[in-house]
Formats: structure tokens, C-alpha cells, sequence
């Protein structure tokens, strides 16, 4: 970026000064032309001559504006180069994005297979424990818990298989 401002102060620069040496070059012909060449039908004599250099300047000018266009034809390139790159980083972070998406579904997918898994055991332990025997009110109430918690990951799970059907 340093460089690119250095240049295009140096630009500025070269420009200022050529408009400089142009308004000077100017006055200084406007003094001579009125100091030898007194009359004034001389003066547009010797004016006449001069008109190779009002061409040259028009010329300059147009060749300005060409070298302008040329800049600005470069710069429009370069931009769209960034776009294309930037789009192409873009494609790649959604697609890295949709990837972790789908890893995230499977490890939480897995968690609700292990936790299930687990209170099914528990609640077949319990099951195995007490069948024959009255079991005590806490033992109750754990299972009581355990039940619903395997029905509230039940709901989660159909949420989630909604939401993805929805989408």
C-alpha cells in the first residue's frame, strides 16, 4: 500500500509541476510577444505561426486522456481479479462451513445414540434389579427420570429431523 501512495504522490507531483512550466511558459510568451512585437497586426502574424504548438498542446491533452483510460483499464482488471478470488475464497469457507455443519449432525446424532443407549441400559438394570422386589421411592423416582429424560431426547431428535426436513 506504501508503495502504491509513494507513486501516486509522485504523480501529483510531476502533473503539478508540468502545469507549472505550462502557466509560465504561457505568461512568459504573453510578455514577449508584447515587448518585440509592439503592433498588434505582428503580434497575429507571429500568433499564426504558433499554431503547431496549439496543436502539439491539443495532442498532449489527448494523449492524457489515453494514458488515463489505459490506467483505468488496468486498475478495472486488477479489480476484477480480487473478485474473482475473493468469490472463490468465499465458495470455499461456505463449502468448509457446510462440511463442519454436517460433522456437528453426525457428533450430536452419536451423542443422542451413546445417551440413549445408556439410559435404556440403566432403565434395563433397573429393570433386572427389581422385578420381583418392590423398589424403594427414590429408586422410583430415578427411573421416573431416566424415562423422561430418554423422552426429551426423543423430542430433540424430532426437531431436529424436522427442522432439517424443513430446510
Amino acid at each position: 500500500m506504501v508503495n502504491k501512495d509513494s507513486h501516486s504522490g509522485r504523480l501529483v507531483a510531476i502533473v503539478a509541476l508540468l502545469v507549472v512550466l505550462v502557466l509560465v511558459v504561457w505568461a512568459f510568451s504573453a510578455f514577449v510577444m508584447f515587448t518585440v512585437f509592439p503592433e498588434p497586426a505582428e503580434r497575429g502574424q507571429v500568433g499564426d505561426t504558433f499554431g503547431a504548438v496549439n496543436s502539439l498542446f491539443t495532442g498532449l491533452a489527448f494523449l492524457g486522456i489515453v494514458v488515463s483510460l489505459m490506467l483505468q483499464l488496468r486498475d478495472l482488471r486488477q479489480q476484477r481479479e480480487e473478485l474473482r478470488l475473493s468469490r472463490s475464497a468465499q465458495q470455499d469457507t461456505a463449502k468448509a462451513l457446510g462440511e463442519q455443519h454436517d460433522r456437528m449432525r453426525e457428533e450430536i446424532w452419536l451423542s443422542y445414540i451413546l445417551a440413549r443407549s445408556r439410559i435404556l441400559m440403566v432403565l434395563t438394570e433397573y429393570e433386572t434389579k427389581f422385578g420381583t422386589q418392590k423398589p424403594r421411592p427414590s429408586d422410583l423416582k430415578l427411573k421416573s427420570e431416566l424415562e423422561s429424560c430418554l423422552a426429551m431426547l426423543d423430542e430433540v431428535v424430532k426437531e431436529i429431523q424436522i427442522s432439517k426436513s424443513v430446510k
